[in-house]
């Protein structure tokens, strides 16, 4: 069972982030969180396979959560959602927090796409869909 961590502020998203991935089999919405803080600690606790991280959340952004995360579990398979143009400052300050996927959320349908290729792919892999 591949278990998933979804990070918003936003109710909408929420739900319409819960929805892609609840249809495909053998994945689990394992939490949810609403901010920075409350990322860190459902990470620890919950131990997902899967961050899909709000860029802009209230507390702490995004980035700044997956730093924290990155350092207490280096396993952890991030993936940046944000509504903010992905550019190259982006993504050089995704890749330094350990995010290992950038997503625009106006291509939200590639993320079960994304999270497919991050549970098959090398450590090291990352990329950006816009």
């Amino acid at each position: 069972m591949v278990r998933i961590l979804i990070v918003d502020d936003h109710p909408k998203m929420l739900r319409t982030v819960r929805q892609l991935l609840q249809e495909e089999q053998g994945w689990e919405i394992c939490g949810e969180a609403r901010n920075g803080e409350e990322s860190v600690s459902k990470a620890i606790e919950l131990k997902p396979d899967i961050i899909i991280m709000d860029l802009s959340t209230p507390k702490l952004t995004g980035v700044q959560a997956a730093r924290i995360i990155s350092e207490k579990e280096p396993s952890a398979r991030m993936i940046l959602f944000t509504v903010r143009d992905v550019d190259q400052q982006l993504v050089g300050e995704a890749q330094s927090a350990g995010i290992r996927a950038v997503i625009n959320k106006s291509a939200h349908n590639l993320l079960v796409c994304a999270v497919r290729v991050l549970l098959q792919g090398e450590m090291g892999t990352f990329f950006a869909l816009t």
